[in-house]
């Protein structure tokens, strides 16, 4: 079974989330706002993976699902605008587990890596074993800074 993650009513609970200021770590809080008020440069992350939790990640990557076929798959952002910017294609999570998640978090590896900060899905998602959880391209990882 493919778990769609939809934000329509009717459908499947959401799969997305927004990224609070306060779930970015304070080293790359600090990095942009020397990059903002001092002019110094700011790279911002060469790569990005996703990955599933149970629980709050916090600031270390805490409570990660790792029960799927694979590694954190790559994820990559459209430009952001009005402070948002969403995934630019549809990520699978093959063969899960009977779990239920509720954050989902990105690092800088499919494994070990740099937690980079993560946040809560609307709504918390029910697999079973052997279903696929799908993020949808464009709003199933919308990543905000409003």
């Amino acid at each position: 079974m493919i778990l769609t993650a939809l934000a329509a009513v009717g459908q499947l609970l959401v799969a997305r989330f927004a990224l609070d200021p306060d779930a970015i770590l304070t080293t790359e809080r600090d990095a942009i706002l020397n990059a903002y008020c001092r002019g110094t440069s700011f790279s911002g992350n060469a790569s990005l993976f996703l990955s599933l939790h149970t629980a709050d990640p916090g600031n270390t990557g805490a409570s990660e699902y790792t029960t799927y076929t694979g590694t954190r798959p790559a994820i990559a952002f459209n430009v952001a605008a009005s402070q948002s910017c969403g995934n630019t294609s549809q990520i699978d999570f093959a063969a899960m587990g009977a779990t239920t998640l509720t954050h989902v978090g990105l690092w800088t590896a499919t494994s070990a890596g740099t937690f980079k900060g993560g946040g809560a899905l609307a709504a918390s998602k029910t697999t079973a074993s052997g279903d696929t959880l799908r993020f949808v391209a464009s709003t199933g990882v919308t990543v905000t800074l409003a």
